[in-house]
């Protein structure tokens, strides 16, 4: 009941504006509301309750954590909670408010993390004043409209400059945007698993590129091949798939938070800010309403925040050091940057004490490293400059070097990738990481026919014609769809022991077969078709061929060189 006069003035305020007697809703009107409300409407009573709530520090105090608490949660805000800051941001502009010590500090938090736009007062010049931070405010709608509106405070603009960059901030939350940032955080973002999570992953693509060496270059497993093959597929299994799920769910919680904020900035009221009363002409500051409008929605919604370790890094990285960013870019409705001016805006940044870090459209002239500090010395400290003494003429003049400036340049195509940056996701270990995965991953997949086959060998092949219609070569035929897995050896007294790879052969007869070519050893009068035909197992890994493996068929050469040669 201490703030009493508070409901007062709100539920004339909402009454007042669903009559039609004032232009602005409760929220993004508040502060001309309340002046109304104030000066006309509030009785005597209710003024001295506002001189009491701001009679001490600590009152005041009680009444800046009274809105934030337990007015928020009673008032019909929609689930919004930036809007109580909002309310109170706009209050300490006004009396009694703005001479409160409390509201002091509001004002002081008010532009905390706000990304800069650079708007050139001069188009040919540029000046540190002329980088204007952005804050945005995401408030609910008092009126049955179907589509929201984009409002300006401290500034003008076209309908187009300040709608556009509303629609490029939905499309990076949930449309194609949010997909691109998506492959750049899986290509080089770093990972939010936890710490025995990458651990171990870790070790599981170390122990996969371990199995893989030795079964490319290593010693021979003989009879443990299988097991060899087996644990490296099980491991790979095991690793990937661990390492896909935990990705997934990453994506499908920032998908699901984002279309969540897509959808407020659809229906909800987007308030953009910016000092300097100045007439924005063209879309060079499309790309701050843009990042400004993205850290709204994460503002006034941030239910669910704490599951999506992509929006609460951004989101957190952005409160932190937003205010040493600057953002200027033409931007596409799909999140696209267009080329601007740059020169003079450049300029400006590097004149800004507070820049250091500014996106830019991926043009030529972003790619020119920034000039030194341009500012002359302040005429006071020229003044301060003790006057030379005849007797140190000869000292050793003094001179005055510019310190080359700190801004860095972030040349973008495309707002995902200057959220990428905000939110400094980019990794070098993760692109290394995820290389050395890629290349496992392929070695093993390529080589998923030969792991089958090592672990559950194919049938054996049954011997068919065609043979050899010549007397100098024995063709040994296989009905087998798998060639490369088998091999053939020729045991004789008669003729050279031989051993030869089975493939598909397409001259005339086309078949399936081994060619062995026929040496004698000796010159005998013993029969010549003396001999055994072995066919043979013939496990490989990817390049590499083993030793042969277990006999699977047995064939005397006589038999061989009898079957029809067509």
């Amino acid at each position: 009941m201490v703030f009493l006069w508070f409901w007062s003035f709100w539920h004339w305020s909402m009454e007042s504006f669903r009559q039609g007697a004032v232009l602005r809703g409760p929220l993004d009107g508040v502060a001309g509301n309340w002046d109304e409300w104030y000066h006309h409407e509030a009785s005597a009573d209710e003024r001295q309750a506002v001189e009491h709530a701001g009679a001490s520090e600590a009152a005041q105090e009680e009444f800046v954590e009274w809105i934030l608490c337990t007015w928020s949660s009673e008032a019909n805000l929609k689930g919004n909670q930036d809007a109580a800051r909002h309310v109170l941001q706009q209050l300490a502009l006004l009396p009694p408010f703005a001479s409160w010590p409390a509201m002091r500090r509001v004002r002081e938090r008010a532009r905390d993390g706000a990304i800069s736009a650079v708007v050139l007062a001069d188009p040919h010049t540029g000046q540190d004043t002329d980088v204007r931070p952005v804050t945005a405010r995401l408030l609910p709608q008092w009126t049955d409209k179907t589509s929201s509106a984009v409002q300006t405070e401290g500034f003008e603009a076209d309908a187009a400059d300040v709608e556009v960059p509303r629609a490029a901030a939905a499309s990076v939350l949930a449309g194609s945007g949010f997909a691109y940032l998506s492959l750049l955080w899986l290509a080089a973002g770093r990972r939010s698993h936890p710490a025995a999570a990458r651990y171990l992953l870790r070790a599981g693509w170390l122990g996969i590129g371990g199995l893989v060496a030795w079964m490319l270059w290593g010693p021979d497993p003989g009879a443990q091949l299988r097991w060899f093959a087996l644990s490296l597929l099980l491991l790979w299994l095991a690793v990937a798939g661990f390492s896909l799920a935990l990705l997934v769910r990453e994506i499908s919680r920032a998908r699901r938070i984002g279309k969540t904020w897509a959808g407020r900035l659809k229906d909800d009221l987007l308030l953009l800010q910016m000092p300097g009363r100045l007439r924005v002409k063209g879309g060079s500051a499309g790309l701050a309403f843009c990042l400004a409008a993205i850290g709204a929605a994460a503002r006034a919604y941030p239910a669910g925040l704490s599951r999506s370790w992509i929006w609460r890094n951004l989101q957190d990285r952005m409160t932190a050091d937003g205010a040493t960013w600057a953002a200027t870019g033409v931007i596409t409705s799909d999140g696209f940057l267009q080329p601007v001016a740059l020169e003079p805006k450049i300029q400006a940044c590097v004149a800004h004490s507070s820049i250091q870090r500014l996106i830019t459209p991926r043009q030529r002239a972003a790619s020119r490293a920034p000039e030194a500090d341009p500012r002359p010395i302040p005429p006071e400290i020229v003044r301060l400059r003790p006057a030379p003494q005849p007797e140190l003429r000869r000292a050793p003049a003094v001179g005055y070097a510019a310190e080359a400036s700190s801004l860095r340049i972030r040349r973008c195509r495309h707002v995902a990738e200057a959220v990428f940056s905000i939110g400094g996701f980019a990794s070098w270990a993760q692109v290394a990481t995820n290389v050395v995965a890629l290349a496992l991953s392929a070695s093993v997949i390529a080589a998923l026919p030969d792991l089958r086959y090592i672990i559950v060998p194919p049938a054996a092949p049954a011997v068919v014609p065609p043979s050899s219609p010549s007397p100098y070569f024995l063709w040994v035929s296989l009905d087998t769809p798998h060639p490369e897995y088998f091999q053939v050896v020729l045991e004789s007294p008669i003729w050279a022991n031989r051993r030869a790879n089975v493939a598909e052969r397409n001259g005339a007869p086309a078949s399936v077969r081994a060619e062995i070519r026929l040496t004698r050893v000796e010159k005998s009068e013993r029969v010549l078709d003396q001999g055994t035909v072995y066919i043979e197992r013939r496990p490989r890994f990817l390049s590499r061929s083993y030793a042969p493996g277990e006999r699977v068929g047995r064939y005397s050469f006589s038999y061989l060189s009898r079957l029809p040669d067509e």
